[in-house]
């Protein structure tokens, strides 16, 4: 909330939903200002959440050791950021401010639980590009707090090689990554990830935001079914494999159980149709379990069943 007595009043250049990114920018040179003369190795920064840039540029210019990371919290995730309407003029308008590059705060899960299926992965590539078009100088992303996310290990590894080379083909370091750490089961991540992407891109007008809090809004019953076939042949033929590759598939498996378990009923119908035998509801449940909190997958994370 912005303070609204007739001082802060007056450095008011525009509103929007989210406050008012004018008193930020007095504040932040207010900060940077004082702290400077101590601290002059240090550089102050705000996080713009999409904030509307204030008039005229010249009156908030930001001070020399200030400086602005942009985090576009409210949008659809599961997209490039460049499809975000308020990105191209927000970000250039910003850019003005200062003579320092921008810096981006990043968003890569659904924070609603890491364990549910989020088919963002494809879009990392697209977004470093945009960000070395931009001449962003410093990328930094909140994403699954844990191995135990939905293909975090494979999200952390794109997002680490990007930082590095924006220009590498990502879908080509994905098909690496999945070949040399799942073995056997290589060919089912495959089938997995093409699977929701293709549920993704059916729905042209489809919305995945941070917080998505479902999946009945992109995946179907039937996708469901198929995707815990995946998940028994992964099961099954890394029964007798190399620890590392059944650990890998095992940190997958947590989230195509947690689907399985979260939209039982939906599947039900399906699976009959499809003649699919589901174990019962509570089986999947107590398999999910020991693989949540088993020590080589567990670290602090969102959702529960």
């Amino acid at each position: 909330e912005m303070c609204h007595c007739p001082g802060c009043e007056k450095i008011t250049a525009s509103d929007d939903l989210h406050g008012n990114g004018a008193q930020r920018v007095v504040l932040l040179n207010r900060v940077a200002k004082h702290f400077g003369k101590k601290y002059p190795e240090v550089r102050f920064n705000i996080l713009v959440y999409g904030h509307q840039c204030p008039e005229p540029a010249e009156r908030f210019r930001l001070e020399p050791n200030a400086g602005l990371a942009f985090a576009l919290l409210w949008r659809n995730h599961c997209r490039p950021i460049y499809c975000c309407e308020r990105v191209g003029t927000d970000v250039t308008d910003w850019m003005r401010l200062s003579d320092r590059p921008l810096e981006t705060w990043d968003y890569g899960c659904s924070f609603f639980c890491n364990a549910m299926p989020f088919p963002n992965h494809d879009t990392y590539g697209a977004n470093f590009r945009y960000y070395k078009k931009l001449g962003v100088s410093g990328v930094f992303s909140q994403m699954q707090y844990s191995t135990n996310g939905d293909l975090a290990e494979l999200h952390h590894y794109l997002y680490s090689r990007l930082c590095w080379n924006p220009d590498a083909d990502d879908g080509l370091l994905a098909d690496e990554f999945i070949s040399d750490v799942y073995g056997r089961a290589a060919r089912d991540v495959k089938e997995y990830m093409k699977i929701c992407i293709h549920a993704r891109d059916r729905q042209r007008w489809w919305w995945g935001g941070c917080y998505q809090g479902a999946t009945d809004s992109w995946l179907t019953p039937d996708d469901c079914v198929r995707i815990h076939q995946l998940e028994r042949r992964m099961k099954a033929c890394l029964k007798h494999a190399e620890t590392p590759q059944r650990v890998h598939a095992d940190r997958l498996r947590i989230s195509m159980l947690y689907l399985a378990a979260s939209r039982y009923d939906d599947m039900l119908s399906v699976a009959d149709r499809m003649k699919v035998k589901l174990p019962p509801k509570q089986e999947l449940i107590d398999e999910w379990k020991p693989l949540f909190h088993d020590g080589r997958t567990r670290l602090p994370s969102y959702g529960a069943l």
